[in-house]
This record gives structure tokens, sequence and C-alpha cells, in this order.
């Protein structure tokens, strides 16, 4: 009697290798792909190597050391907030000094006579009057910028350099 001899094939049509599920060109292209894959992440994390995170704390700690670390508005040195002049879904000005303006929770939030989440017309007037027209239009003008993709490293040291000149005034 003849025995059956069954050769079992892998997907691609080629026969498997010995206990294994997979022919050997399917298995080699497999450990490229991850291989590729690999490499993607760590040309992903070398591109993001400053967090948004670290950029965000050394922005709030740069605003506190230009403007102080009391509220612009009545001088109370509790539950300080940064506040973004410009949102900080403007990427242009999410980190630039100058667009973050220091406030007590009451003035940033609650406040319904002057807030700037609560009454922002009356806000914008008060903040503009107390910077002046020179720092309204740096900032305007900064945010009328085109294109220019923000560099995290690059604003990283600019941040570090502001906190260190502010550290030593």
């Amino acid at each position: 009697m003849l025995e059956k001899t069954t050769t079992k094939l892998c997907k691609c049509g080629k026969q498997k290798l010995k206990g294994r599920r997979k022919c050997k060109q399917c298995i080699l292209k497999l450990e490229r792909e991850k291989v590729k894959k690999i490499k993607r992440q760590i040309k992903k994390k070398e591109k993001s190597e400053v967090s948004i995170g670290t950029l965000d704390g050394l922005w709030r700690k740069a605003v506190k050391l230009v403007y102080g670390d009391t509220c612009e508005i009545c001088g109370r040195s509790e539950y300080i907030n940064i506040h973004h002049f410009f949102s900080r879904s403007n990427t242009r000005l999410r980190w630039f000094v100058p667009n973050g303006i220091v406030l007590c929770a009451k003035h940033h939030n609650f406040d319904h006579y002057i807030s700037a989440h609560k009454a922002p017309a009356e806000f914008v007037d008060f903040i503009k009057r107390k910077r002046g027209d020179e720092w309204y239009h740096i900032i305007l003008t900064k945010n009328q910028e085109q294109g220019q993709k923000v560099d995290k490293k690059r604003t990283r040291e600019i941040l570090l350099s502001v906190i260190q000149n502010a550290s030593i005034k």
C-alpha cells in the first residue's frame, strides 16, 4: 500500500518549512517588514525628541520669569495660570513667550467683568493697555507669519535661553 504524501503549502503557494506556518520567502519578507517598522519608529522618535509637554512647561516657566508670577490684572499670587492670548492650537504662537499672560484663576476663567474666557473683549482691552501697542504689534505680526513648521528643538533652545536670561536679571 502506498502512503499519500501531502506537501503543505504556504498562502503564496510555495512549500512551507518543516514545523513552520510559512515558506522561507514569506518568513524573510515578514522579518524585513518588522525591521522597516522598527526603523520608522526610531526615526519618528528622533524627529519628535522634544515633547509638547516639555515645551509647554518651559514656556510657562519663561512667561512667569518674564512677566512675573502674579496675576497681571490683580496682582494675586495664588492659583496662577498662564493664558495664551492667541489659542494654543495656533502653533506659530503656542510657545512664543509674549503670547503668554499670567493670570489668577479668577481672571482666567471666572470673573464676569474682566476674564480671558468670560469677558474676552474687556480682557483684550485691558491687556493691550497694560502691555502697550508695541507688544500688540509684535504678537499680531508673529501671528500673520506664513508657513514655517515649528522646530521643537530650536523652540526648546529659545525657551531655555529666555529662562536663563530672565533668571540672571
